[in-house]
């Protein structure tokens, strides 16, 4: 088991796990509800709408899928209402704003997407991210968006698709190209090359290198 999730009301309880599925469970008696099983591999990340009536779901097939999921939660009462090839690799995280206007996609291909949450359609891409996003947090406010890494490094994105400052005159985070075109390069062996001298544990003994 990869991830759970709790709908809103409390009263259902969602896994997903290797074994290709999601599993649908009611809290008060421990008994399963219904078995997804449209995913094609594992699945390692889900999460449902404020509104407590849809889940997503994503994992190592690239896709999010959406299911509409019924007060009841039993089993043949759950429709797959949307399956979007989302990543070009495994997706890791999902999150809805708290509006439930938006999710939020992570995915190993290092990049981050936001999404009109139904229909299930792309809004925008950000920024290629330095490492694996394992961690997505949306703030109350349904416009700041927290990213961890697991190189340690956390982002703080704006959600809104805003080219100005907000209104207490702050800049917003613009939404940066996948691919960025930094015109001719030096090949490989034209990059100057730096010998690594001992001691450089400290910053003060740190070896100096020449930046192209």
């Amino acid at each position: 088991i990869y991830d759970l999730a709790f709908r809103p009301d409390g009263k259902v309880l969602a896994s997903a796990s290797a074994d290709r599925t999601v599993k649908l469970w009611d809290v008060a008696s421990g008994a399963r509800l219904d078995t997804l099983k449209e995913p094609t591999k594992e699945l390692y990340t889900l999460a449902f709408a404020p509104d407590g009536q849809h889940l997503a779901a994503g994992g190592v097939d690239h896709r999010i899928r959406l299911w509409r999921v019924s007060d009841s939660a039993r089993e043949g009462s759950n429709p797959l209402r949307y399956s979007i090839f989302a990543h070009e690799a495994a997706i890791l995280q999902l999150s809805y704003s708290p509006d439930g206007q938006m999710l939020v996609s992570a995915g190993e291909d290092r990049t981050l997407k936001i999404w009109n949450a139904d229909p299930v359609t792309l809004e925008r891409q950000l920024e290629r991210q330095t490492d694996w996003v394992s961690a997505l947090a949306i703030a109350h406010d349904n416009h700041t968006l927290l990213a961890g890494r697991l190189d340690g490094s956390v982002g703080k994105y704006n959600l809104r698709s805003v080219a100005e400052a907000d209104g207490a005159g702050r800049s917003v985070l613009r939404e940066v190209p996948d691919a960025v075109d930094y015109g001719d390069q030096p090949t490989l062996d034209q990059l100057p090359r730096t010998a690594e001298t001992e001691p450089n544990n400290v910053p003060s003994e740190a070896t100096a290198l020449t930046i192209p």
